[in-house]
């Protein structure tokens, strides 16, 4: 299912983005409106080298959302759970540092989802660990 949205995505024309590692707390309304108007179109919220100063919250994310902007969560790599939440609040992707290999992509895609009910979920299924 995944290699049909990469499919898709390289059709899509290269955007515009910037690397924003300014703690939620300190993000301004100006900035973000500068950042539209130099034409950028992507913003990535460093959440892992900011810790969780880096991470941003709905109102975060409704800012660069009203500007045009789409916003990208970083995490952590070991922050699995709070991927699906950073989508939940807002975020329009996630950004998976050092992921290597195919099954690193399944177990963060398996963080994402809530578990079908039809198959054992994984130990990375979200809400499905622990299985009692």
């Amino acid at each position: 299912r995944w290699q049909e949205e990469l499919i898709q995505y390289n059709c899509i024309r290269p955007k515009l983005g910037i690397f924003n590692d300014i703690p939620w707390y300190k993000l301004r309304e100006d900035e973000v409106r500068q950042w539209a108007r130099a034409g950028f179109e992507v913003i990535i919220c460093d959440g892992e080298h900011s810790d969780w100063q880096g991470t941003y919250g709905r109102e975060h994310y409704d800012l660069l959302l009203r500007y045009g902007l789409t916003p990208i969560q970083r995490l952590s790599r070991d922050a699995r759970s709070r991927f699906a939440e950073c989508l939940g609040l807002g975020a329009r992707g996630c950004m998976l540092p050092y992921a290597t290999s195919l099954n690193d992509v399944d177990q963060f895609l398996d963080s994402i989802f809530y578990p079908d009910g039809v198959n054992t979920p994984s130990m990375y299924a979200r809400g499905a660990y622990p299985i009692r």
